[in-house]
């Protein structure tokens, strides 16, 4: 039996411290072949021609996690590429088609464009090639031979599709965006916009080129995360590549510059490469000391450059890259922790997002929870987990794996995918696995209002203490106002997708994740193998969120193959479940 509402007083002898798109992923990708990594790529043009300085230059990580398709023909999706000296030679172009597993029928039709980046501020202007449509394979690179001199400008890649969905391919992308800002670009109507997706098209761009004796470029960021949030630390690394034809000694010395709101200015993070980087050759600088984000939200803009004195082109030397710190959205005064309580079940703090001053949509990336323990009320157990509901109070968004809470430890977790929040509140706490509600939350003691005590299928009590005149739980969100780019297209198409991870700690209640990119009914449903319907997992009427997540129960499920099932607004995507 769960007990009612406990609150106990910190004594003064315990005093505390201070668009147009649709999309789907895959349940498992394997890596690609490492031959395609750097160097002459594995398919060369009919004839055996040679390449006698020929080199692949990429933004990819060699593993597509995602595939994307447009509805019409025509449009498609692109990559700018720096050169890596002037002038080149464009022999070709790689483009790596998703499986046959999706989009259905499908196809393998595709072209190619090459665009000049001479428009204004680098944008595309002159069209320097376009290829046939191409029958090209899918789950596989395809080469397309140019033959474009590059003199003077960058350039633009694009993959356009020849047919409209989903008698097209997908086109894959990576699961992060590493590349430097204005890279990844959807192409619609003849017009580039900078992709939203998350991730590195994977686009390559095969050059000829007579190379400089001594010539190093910064390439990607390394190990970025898509957003964060203020007051945390968070180790930056850079990519850098030898495209000179002598190998670099090290000690090449690089620098990270870091502006922000407020006038926020970082000068300077600093390291140095520690090996020989040969002809192709890379290296990942780790930039010491690591930076901590301040406790301000915005965008954070991050240039790295390198200082090799004898370095023949600058042209490719600096990177930039704008990381957004979301703010931390909490009602609580984490600065005057007073009170503690294990009331159980759930515990959450209803969230209205106009409160600080974030406009819809909203994109929630991060939860973050303080647990106190008391020697006269000891924990039974430390283990809890973060959960997101919609306003309703019972619509599931977000389910995280199982925590173990410190005390006087502020406790952080990524919402994976983002919870994005297109209308009114969400209720956002913890569960604890204790029957008896610990561990204990703490409070502070003013005047209340936003915590609640109870369950998505109980109901939701507003929290008043037994003592005091109120208080609030120390929970937070990392929430910020995302910007909906081509979904503003009223013609734009949702996407739709799912997927499905098991917890290792969870190994019988995998976490189903689905993603939409429009508001509207939603519905996730488990078949067999033979397409029998074996349970409603999910279903709204029209979902309040963009993106959730929950927990489901195989136990009871025979070992074999099942589909999950996402429908919404007439679209689907599918997911593999393997039950052991």
């Amino acid at each position: 039996m769960r007990k009612a509402i406990v609150l106990v007083a910190v004594l003064a002898g315990l005093a505390l411290a201070a668009g147009n798109w649709i999309g789907y992923t895959p349940a498992n990708v394997s890596a690609l072949p490492r031959n395609l990594e750097n160097g002459v790529p594995a398919v060369l043009p009919p004839g055996g021609t040679d390449f006698p300085n020929a080199d692949t230059l990429k933004y990819d990580d060699n593993v597509p996690s995602n595939a994307w398709a447009s509805y019409q023909a025509g449009n498609g999706f692109g990559t700018k590429f720096i050169r890596p000296v002037d002038p080149v030679t464009l022999s070709g172009a790689m483009v790596y088609l998703w499986a046959n597993t999706w989009p259905t029928p499908g196809s393998g039709r595709f072209m190619v464009k090459v665009v000049a980046a001479d428009g204004p501020g680098g944008t595309p202007g002159e069209s320097l090639f376009q290829s046939d449509v191409i029958d090209g394979t899918r789950g596989a690179w395809n080469y397309v031979p140019v033959g474009v001199p590059i003199v003077g400008y960058d350039f633009y890649i694009f993959e356009l599709q020849a047919d409209s969905y989903p008698d097209c391919p997908g086109m894959s992308i990576d699961a992060r965006r590493n590349s430097p800002d204005k890279r990844q670009f959807d192409y619609q109507g003849g017009t580039a916009v900078e992709a939203s997706e998350a991730g590195d098209w994977c686009i390559r761009a095969v050059f000829d080129w007579t190379p400089s004796t001594h010539n190093v470029a910064a390439m990607v960021f390394s190990n970025l995360p898509h957003d964060t949030v203020p007051a945390i630390n968070l180790t930056l690394q850079a990519t850098y590549r030898n495209f000179g034809a002598d190998t670099e000694v090290p000690g090449i010395r690089v620098k990270m510059h870091i502006t922000g709101p407020q006038g926020y200015v970082k000068d300077y993070l600093t390291d140095s490469t520690v090996g020989r980087m040969a002809y192709r050759g890379q290296q990942i600088v780790t930039f010491h000391p690591t930076w901590h984000i301040p406790d301000t939200a915005g965008d954070y803009v991050l240039q790295t450059w390198h200082e090799l004195a004898t370095d023949e082109y600058r042209g490719n030397d600096t990177m930039v890259k704008t990381l957004t710190a979301a703010r931390w959205a909490t009602y609580a005064d984490w600065t005057s922790p007073h009170y503690l309580t294990w009331i159980a079940p759930e515990r959450t703090t209803l969230f209205h997002p106009a409160d600080f001053g974030l406009a819809y949509p909203v994109e929630v990336n991060r939860v973050k929870s303080e647990f106190y323990w008391h020697s006269s009320y000891p924990w039974d157990d430390s283990i809890f987990q973060f959960v997101i509901y919609a306003g309703d109070g019972t619509t599931p968004l977000f389910e995280s794996d199982t925590f173990r809470a410190a005390n006087q430890v502020v406790i952080q977790a990524p919402v994976s995918p983002p919870v994005t929040i297109t209308s009114g509140d969400f209720y956002a706490g913890v569960r604890p696995r204790s029957i008896n509600g610990y561990p204990a939350t703490l409070t502070d003691s003013g005047a209340g209002g936003h915590s609640y005590a109870g369950s998505p299928g109980g109901g939701w009590t507003l929290y008043v203490p037994a003592v005091g005149a109120g208080c609030e739980f120390f929970y937070a969100v990392g929430a910020r106002t995302v910007s909906s780019g081509l979904e503003e297209n009223p013609s734009a198409h949702p996407r739709t997708a799912v997927s499905v991870t098991a917890a290792p700690n969870l190994g019988t209640t995998p976490l189903v994740s689905w993603q939409v990119k429009q508001a509207g009914p939603v519905s996730v449903n488990l078949y067999d193998a033979s397409g029998r319907l074996v349970r409603n997992l999910f279903s709204s009427r029209n979902a309040p969120a963009l993106s959730g997540s929950f927990r489901i129960d195989t136990r009871n499920l025979s070992s074999g193959l099942y589909i999950i099932k996402l429908q919404s607004v007439g679209r689907t995507a599918s997911s593999k479940l393997i039950v052991h």
